[in-house]
């Protein structure tokens, strides 16, 4: 779930919305957590400044804290910048940086790596040899930066997706214009520890556009790919699913939809070796987009189906098994809450039952971003995202704490979504695999001290 800015009309505009909300940095130096407000207890927080600031990926720390990501237009050195933002146990800043130029930088996926530090994915338009560039960065535990490199060529390439590999080097997934078949068409690069790359593959048609938001590695040291492949005739979009061997190779790859609109930003595998997907289809359910997942064998066959919604447009941007072997869904809605569209989260039983399902949110639109939950060691959750109901002004980072039972605060509204099974057989597909050799390209940036901050006069979010 990754791009994003949140707002789309039916298919495109909250998706073109979401895909463009990033988050940015801050120069050398440590905050201190006494200076800030602390989370506790089910609550949220703002953090930003008089422009837009939208959270995008938060991951759980070894030290029981998070990691937190997305962009800034209020702070940093251009028209928007990464803002990655290290929060403690006590849910308080310890430091937050912007990295960026003069144009736009975007991080869409950030994780803690085991030497203590953190590797982040997004892209750049102030740096590399295209439009829009890959851009990696290593940072160690205080936020510095490690090593940083574009990936690209002449066109535009997005990274979305990456987490740390079991040999100590990265997985990054993204799409490419460059090294395409024919439009977008997925791009998968196996780097070292150092940044440097193992191997790199497209995977694409030319009669469809690939795009692809999520990839997590297997117990057997392969990868599973989500994303969606688009009609270049009628547009019409299904999920696409990719199971990787450990080499990059493919071993099956299937599409799941109904020849309407069907996307999707997130997927895991789970403890029985299957995997969970999560995205949104106006394919089925109420009205327009409805929030669709779907679980899957290890061979990619449907073991359930359903799709939860409303009367407006219901989305699905990340899910993760929870340790009930449940699962938890973030996204947004429009069918329910205060107002706009709200941050829409639902806890499922291992069956596709709902156990509880809420929004949160005021009289404008909150959004829950991609990669956006973290489960929390009481049992609980914290969902990264957006707001333009609360904060300092424009849309502002937005980090919600929730009791197991999804409780938090004041802005709570309980929904009542229609839930309906869903009849779809994914169908095998066949994708091109091609070798690139892109050269990793150095770049130069410094980390740059935010000064964004928690609260504002238009908060009224309980702290």
């Amino acid at each position: 779930m990754c791009v994003f800015n949140q707002k789309k009309h039916y298919c495109l505009t909250i998706l073109t919305i979401l895909l463009i909300s990033l988050l940015n940095g801050c120069d050398g130096g440590t905050d201190s957590a006494a200076s800030y407000q602390s989370l506790t207890g089910n609550s949220a927080i703002t953090l930003g400044g008089d422009s837009d600031d939208a959270a995008f990926t938060i991951a759980k720390t070894s030290d029981d804290g998070f990691i937190v990501g997305g962009y800034t237009m209020s702070s940093g050195q251009g028209n928007r910048d990464m803002l990655i933002v290290k929060m403690n146990k006590l849910y308080s800043v310890y430091w937050q940086y912007t990295y960026g130029g003069a144009d736009i930088d975007n991080v869409q996926s950030i994780k803690q790596s085991t030497d203590g530090g953190y590797i982040a994915a997004g892209y750049t338009q102030s740096f590399g040899a295209g439009e829009y560039d890959m851009w990696i960065l290593k940072l160690d535990s205080e936020g510095l930066i490690s090593w940083q490199y574009t990936y690209g060529g002449v066109g535009t390439e997005y990274a979305k997706s990456v987490e740390q590999t079991t040999d100590g080097g990265y997985i990054v997934l993204g799409y490419t214009r460059s090294f395409s078949a024919g439009a977008d068409d997925i791009w998968v690069l196996k780097l070292n520890s150092d940044g440097s790359i193992k191997w790199q593959n497209t995977y694409g048609t030319s009669s469809y556009v690939e795009n692809s938001y999520c990839i997590k590695q297997t117990t057997d040291g392969g990868y599973v790919i989500t994303g969606n492949r688009v009609g270049t005739g009628d547009g019409a979009s299904d999920i696409l699913f990719v199971r990787l061997d450990s080499t990059g190779n493919i071993n099956w790859s299937k599409t799941y939809g109904k020849g309407k609109q069907s996307f999707s930003f997130s997927a895991q595998e789970t403890t029985d070796g299957g995997y969970i997907v999560s995205g949104y289809s106006d394919a089925f359910g109420a009205e327009g987009m409805d929030v669709w997942v779907f679980k899957l064998t290890g061979g990619g066959v449907i073991e359930w189906q359903k799709v939860y919604g409303g009367a407006g447009n219901d989305y699905a941007y990340s899910i993760i098994q929870t340790t009930d072997g449940g699962y938890l869904v973030s996204g947004s809605t429009e069918s329910f809450g205060s107002g706009g569209y709200d941050m829409w989260v639902v806890k499922l039983k291992s069956d596709g039952t709902v156990q509880w399902q809420n929004a949160y949110g005021g009289g404008s639109d909150d959004y829950a971003g991609s990669y956006s939950i973290a489960q929390t060691s009481d049992g609980g959750f914290l969902i990264a995202g957006n707001t333009n109901s609360y904060g300092a002004g424009g849309a502002d980072f937005w980090i919600v704490k929730l009791g197991s039972d999804g409780s938090s605060g004041l802005f709570t509204t309980q929904t009542q979504a229609a839930v309906s099974d869903t009849g779809i057989t994914g169908k095998d597909i066949l994708l091109t695999q091609t070798v690139t050799t892109v050269t990793p390209a150095s770049v130069s940036v410094s980390p740059v001290k935010s000064a964004v901050k928690i609260g504002g006069q238009k908060t009224n979010t309980k702290l």
